[in-house]
């Protein structure tokens, strides 16, 4: 892995993000509620895209157009943003939004699950648990995030992103690691934008997309190689998230006071750092 390769995933999706944020919240004038929301949507995908572009070009990651299941991901994380870039308005009825998390997840497992005559028995239960995953952590996130918006729960979602490329990579699956990658730097460099804007509540807006994104490619990652790395190495990164949004509600909160952040980070470094050397190849050591 040279080092276009790791500018491509590294800095292209951040800059990219970055640079469409400023320049869309500045020269749209627009500043109503969901206004920020929709532009943080809108900047997450296409740094994805950006990045995803440029590793095809680079590193040949995939085809121009994509011909296997996992290759629509990068392209399904920004309908997923686009649909609530849509309906961020607040004129739209409440159930809309979660519709359209419940349709992009259904959508998105129905492509990337594939459809090996081996896998066909467990097909509908690996399409379930994908959905779930991407529906489960996308509620428990939002909302988390409609709560509160804190440094410390976004900073813990982009650690275990991390830990789920890395995991990946390790399984001996290196361009679904590269694929992770892209959702973590993109995140990072809307979160980034949200916060040099002060609008950090903006930052709902990125987590469909990116949910679709990182909890896709680990279970595409899981399907395609599930015999290199232990299942809990897989899992950890998946359920880091989801409970940093139960640690959001507010009876848990009320629990926790001022270790809340704290406690976020520590559990999502532990489950990270845990399912990375749990893929680590044994005769490495």
């Amino acid at each position: 892995m040279g080092p276009a390769t790791l500018v491509s995933v590294g800095v292209v999706p951040a800059l990219v993000a970055l640079i469409v944020f400023a320049l869309v919240w500045r020269l749209s004038g627009i500043r109503t509620a969901a206004a920020p929301v929709a532009v943080a949507g809108m900047a997450f995908a296409v740094g994805v895209c950006a990045g995803y572009v440029a590793l095809i070009r680079v590193a040949k990651l995939a085809p121009a157009f994509p011909n296997d299941g996992w290759q629509w991901l990068p392209w399904l994380a920004l309908l997923a943003s686009t649909l609530v870039c849509g309906a961020a308005s607040p004129r739209f009825p409440r159930w809309v939004v979660p519709s359209i998390a419940a349709f992009v997840a259904i959508l998105t497992v129905a492509i990337i699950v594939p459809r090996w005559v081996s896998l066909a028995p467990q097909r509908p239960v690996w399409m379930a648990v994908g959905a779930v995953a991407i529906c489960g952590v996308w509620i428990l996130l939002d909302t988390l995030w409609r709560e509160r918006v804190t440094l410390s729960a976004t900073v813990a979602v982009g650690l275990s992103g991390t830990a789920t490329a890395a995991v990946l990579a390790l399984a001996g699956s290196l361009k679904f690691g590269l694929l992770a990658g892209l959702a973590v730097s993109a995140f990072g460099g809307t979160v980034l934008a949200t916060r040099i804007g002060r609008v950090p509540t903006a930052q709902r807006g990125i987590l469909l997309g990116y949910c679709t994104l990182v909890m896709g490619i680990l279970l595409v990652g899981w399907l395609y190689s599930a015999d290199s790395a232990p299942p809990a190495s897989f899992l950890l990164p998946a359920l880091a998230p989801a409970v940093i949004g139960i640690l959001g509600h507010p009876r848990v909160k009320a629990r926790t006071g001022r270790w809340q952040g704290p406690l976020e980070l520590t559990l999502a470094a532990v489950a990270s750092g845990v399912a990375v050397w749990m893929a680590w190849p044994t005769e490495s050591w």
